[in-house]
C-alpha cells in the first residue's frame, strides 16, 4: 500500500511539472520557446521527465528509472506466470499420460483374462456337448427298457 502511495506521488509530480511545461510563459504557442536553443529545450524537458524520488533503501532514482524497473518487474512477472502456467500445463499433460497409460494396462489385462474366459468356456461347452449326447442315448436306452419292462409286466400277469 506504502509502495502504491509513493507511485502516486511520484505520478502528481510528473503531471505537476508537465503542467508547469505547458504553462511556461517562454513558450510561444507552435511549442517552441522564446530565447533558449535546442540544446537547451531538450535539458529543459530531461529535467521536467527525471523527477528524482527516494526508494525505501534511501537511494536518489529518477521518474524513468523506476518507470523502467516496474515495466521490467511486470515483465519477469508475466514470464514467471507463463513458466508456471506452462510448468502446470506439463504436470497436468504427464499426469493424464500416465492414467492412459494405466488404464492401457488395464484394459490389456482384460483382453488376457477374455481370452482365458473364452478358452475356458470352449472346454467347458465340449463338456456339455459330451454329457448331452450321453443323456441323449441314456435317455433312449431308460426309454427301451422302460417299454421292455412293460412288456414283461404285461405277459407275466397274463399268465
Amino acid at each position: 500500500m506504502q509502495e502504491a502511495e509513493k507511485h502516486l506521488t511520484v505520478l502528481e509530480k510528473w503531471f505537476c511539472c508537465c503542467c508547469a511545461r505547458n504553462s511556461n510563459p517562454n513558450k510561444k504557442k507552435n511549442g517552441q520557446m522564446k530565447n533558449k536553443g535546442k540544446e537547451t529545450q531538450a535539458e529543459d524537458q530531461k529535467q521536467d521527465m527525471a523527477i528524482e524520488i527516494t526508494n525505501e533503501n534511501g537511494e536518489q532514482e529518477t521518474y524513468s528509472e523506476k518507470r523502467n524497473e516496474l515495466l521490467e518487474n511486470k515483465d519477469n512477472q508475466s514470464r514467471r506466470e507463463r513458466r508456471e502456467r506452462k510448468h502446470h500445463e506439463d504436470q497436468r499433460e504427464n499426469e493424464i499420460e500416465e492414467n492412459l497409460d494405466a488404464v492401457g494396462g488395464l484394459l490389456s489385462s482384460m483382453l488376457q483374462q477374455s481370452h482365458e474366459m473364452s478358452t475356458i468356456i470352449e472346454g467347458q461347452n465340449d463338456q456339455i456337448d459330451r454329457i448331452t449326447k450321453k443323456v441323449d442315448k441314456n435317455s433312449e436306452t431308460v426309454k427301451d427298457q422302460t417299454g421292455r419292462v412293460k412288456n414283461v409286466n404285461t405277459s407275466l400277469f397274463a399268465f
